[in-house]
C-alpha cells in the first residue's frame, strides 16, 4: 500500500489478462496510482476486508455475479467509498441501476487507451471528493470532540475526574478504540496509566511503556514524552518501532496510535495515548488538533492540580487554625483598616467575644487600647512589608485589659503586598502578675534587710549566697576567696 498522498485502487474483473493490462495502463496514467487486482467478487471482498483502498473499479458481469451486487455489499460496509462501474456491457438500464445502488460513476469500456485516460480522470476526481468529504467529516468530528472534552474539563472537580472523563469521551468517538492518560515514574522512567477507557481487555497490564531510549521507549508513548510533541504509529502491524507492543495491539484491533504530551508552561503532566481501529488514522490536521487538545488538557490539569494543592493547604491551615490551643485571629488589610476575618474557639474563650461580634471589625477599634495605637500601627507597617513580629502587648478583652505575647505572621506575601496576617496570642497576664508580685516581695525583703541593725546573709539550699546587706559587708572583710557579698541597691 502507498502513503496517504497516493491513490490505492482495487480493480475487480473476472478476466485476469484484462486486469493485468488495465493495471499497467492506469498506473502509467498517474504516478500516484497503485492498482491492486482481484479476480471476481469473492476475491474482491476479501481484498477489501484485508486492506484499505481509495477507490474500487469493477466490471458488471463476472462469472454469474454482477458489479451491482458487489456494490451493494460494499455500501453496507462503507457508504462513501468511491466505486466506478467499468463495464463492456453498457446500457441506460445498467447505468441507472448502478447509480441507484450508490455507484460514484459509470463508464463503458472501449477499444484503445483513450478511455483509460477518462477513467483515470474519473478516479482522481472521485477520490479527491471522497477525501475532501472525509477531511470535512474528520474536522467536524474532532471539533465536536474537542468541544465536548473542554466542557467536561470545565465541569471537572478534580484531576482524576477530568482525566477519566477525557478518556471516556475519546474512546466513545469513532475511529478510536482506547484512550489512556499516563505519567512518568521518575525512578523507573515507566509511563504508568492514571486513567483509561475503551476496548482495553488487559492491554495496559500486559505492556510496558517507558520514556527512555530503550526499545520500550521508542514508540509513540516514549517519543511524545521525550520530545514534547505528538508522536504517531500510523500502522502498528508494520511499524518496527512498535514491535514491543505489536502482538497485543493487533489482537485487540488497534491499527494506529497517537501519543500527545499534556503540558502547560514547560511543566509536563503526562500524556494522552489514543488507539484507532484503522491505519493512517492520524493525518497532519488531526495531529494538529490533538496537539491543541493536549495543551487544553494540560492547562486544565494544571489548574485542577493547583486547586487541589490549595485545597489541601487550606484544609491543613484550617485544622491548625481551628485546633490551636492559643487564641488565633486572621486579619486582612482593607483600605486604612486591618479587619478581622476569622477567629478560633480559643480566641472566643480567652477574649470573651463571639465570632459574630468581631469578624469584619477593625482590630484597632476592638482590641487595641488607646495607648497602644501607635505601636499597633508600627506592627501593621512591618507586617505589610512581610515581617514576622513577636512582642508583648496589652489587649482589650470582654473582661478588661490583659497582657499577651503576640506573634504576627504574614501570609500570601508577594513583592509589594501581603494577603493578610495570622495573629497568635499567648495570655501572659497571670505570669506577668506573678513576676510583679515576686519583684514586689523581693523589693520589700531588700528594704527590710538594708534597714536591719545587724548584718544578714541569705543563702539557698546549696549554700550559695543570694543576698547580703550593707551592715554585714561593713562588719566583715568582703573577699572573693571568702564569700561573695552582693550589696542590695
Amino acid at each position: 500500500m502507498t502513503e496517504s498522498a497516493g491513490i490505492d485502487i482495487l480493480h475487480v474483473d473476472d478476466e485476469p489478462e484484462f486486469l493485468e493490462v488495465a493495471a499497467d495502463i492506469l498506473e502509467g496514467e498517474r504516478e500516484e496510482f497503485t492498482v491492486e487486482t482481484a479476480v471476481g467478487v469473492s476475491e474482491g471482498l476479501d481484498r477489501l476486508a484485508a486492506d484499505d483502498f481509495d477507490c474500487v473499479v469493477s466490471d458488471y458481469e463476472m462469472s454469474g455475479e454482477t458489479g451491482i451486487g458487489f456494490l451493494r455489499t460494499i455500501r453496507e460496509r462503507n457508504p462513501d467509498l468511491p466505486f466506478i462501474l467499468f463495464t463492456g456491457k453498457g446500457s441506460e438500464e445498467i447505468a441507472s441501476d448502478a447509480i441507484s445502488a450508490g455507484a460514484t460513476d459509470y463508464l463503458q469500456k472501449q477499444i484503445g487507451s483513450d478511455q483509460y485516460t477518462v477513467l483515470a480522470n474519473r478516479i482522481e476526481n472521485a477520490v479527491e471528493q471522497y477525501r475532501a468529504k472525509q477531511r470535512a467529516t474528520d474536522l467536524d468530528r474532532i471539533r465536536a470532540l474537542t468541544s465536548e472534552i473542554n466542557q467536561a474539563l470545565m465541569r471537572a472537580d478534580s484531576r482524576s475526574q477530568a482525566e477519566t472523563r477525557v478518556c471516556e469521551i475519546i474512546s466513545d468517538s469513532d475511529p478510536y478504540l482506547l484512550a489512556w492518560i499516563g505519567e512518568v515514574d521518575e525512578d523507573t522512567q515507566e509511563i504508568r496509566p492514571r486513567a483509561s477507557a475503551g476496548v482495553e481487555d488487559g492491554y495496559l497490564d500486559d505492556i510496558t511503556v517507558t520514556a527512555d531510549a530503550t526499545p520500550t521507549g521508542r514508540g509513540p508513548g516514549g517519543t511524545a514524552i521525550r520530545e514534547r510533541r505528538v508522536a504517531v504509529s500510523q500502522n502498528v502491524s508494520e511499524d518496527q518501532q512498535f514491535k514491543p507492543w505489536q502482538a497485543e495491539a493487533v489482537a485487540r484491533g488497534y491499527q494506529a496510535v497517537a501519543a500527545v504530551p499534556l503540558d502547560h508552561q514547560d511543566r509536563l503532566y503526562g500524556e494522552l495515548v489514543v488507539y484507532a481501529n484503522r491505519p493512517q488514522a492520524f493525518d497532519d490536521r488531526e495531529q494538529e488538533l490533538l496537539a491543541d487538545l493536549g495543551r487544553d488538557i494540560g492547562y486544565a490539569i494544571h489548574a485542577l492540580a493547583l486547586e487541589e494543592d490549595l485545597h489541601t493547604q487550606q484544609t491543613r491551615q484550617r485544622a491548625l487554625f481551628e485546633n490551636a490551643p492559643n487564641p488565633v485571629m486572621a486579619g486582612e488589610e482593607t483600605g486604612s483598616a486591618h479587619r478581622i476575618v476569622n477567629v478560633n474557639d480559643a480566641f472566643e474563650e480567652t477574649f470573651g467575644y463571639t465570632r459574630e461580634e468581631v469578624i469584619g471589625t477593625d482590630v484597632a477599634e476592638v482590641l487595641v487600647p488607646d495607648d497602644g495605637r501607635a505601636a499597633h500601627e508600627e506592627f501593621r507597617e512591618r507586617a505589610m512589608a512581610g515581617e514576622s513580629i513577636t512582642t508583648e502587648v496589652e489587649r482589650i478583652t470582654a473582661d478588661g485589659p490583659r497582657e499577651f505575647l503576640l506573634h504576627v505572621i504574614p501570609y500570601g506575601v508577594t513583592d509589594d503586598t501581603i494577603e493578610g496576617t495570622y495573629v497568635w496570642y499567648m495570655d501572659i497576664t497571670d505570669r506577668k502578675e506573678r513576676k510583679r508580685e515576686i519583684d514586689r516581695q523581693n523589693s520589700i525583703l531588700r528594704t527590710i534587710l538594708e534597714n536591719l541593725p545587724m548584718g544578714v546573709l541569705v543563702e539557698d539550699t546549696n549554700r550559695d549566697v543570694l543576698m547580703a546587706n550593707d551592715q554585714l559587708c561593713d562588719t566583715l572583710i568582703c573577699s572573693d576567696e571568702y564569700f561573695f557579698c552582693e550589696r542590695s541597691s
